[in-house]
């Protein structure tokens, strides 16, 4: 089932793009490691959702295949979380 397999694999990516997004792609500092961390998981949390239960919707209410169902809730979800943690968590 893709949402179980998704919701366990949620905690061990998020721990592996925290840890890669402050080591190669923003730079820290804008808030405390706590707050930071706390938003970064807020955030990922609610693409996360957004995605996890759009995707189904895509199928269910228009019928699209699975395939780009999971290929629009990789891409929204990338958008989002990127903009959000480029403006709102990390230093410019």
């Amino acid at each position: 089932n893709a949402i179980i397999n998704n919701c366990i694999a949620f905690g061990p990516s998020l721990m592996f793009a925290y840890v890669t997004n402050i080591m190669w792609v923003f730079t820290p500092g804008r808030h405390s490691k706590l707050v930071e961390f706390l938003l970064f998981a807020g955030i990922g949390s609610v693409a996360f959702v957004a995605g996890l239960f759009g995707g189904p919707m895509l199928i269910k209410w228009f019928g699209i295949p699975t395939e780009i169902s999971q290929g629009t809730f990789l891409i929204t979800s990338f958008l989002v979380n990127f903009f959000c943690r480029k403006f709102f968590i990390f230093k410019g």
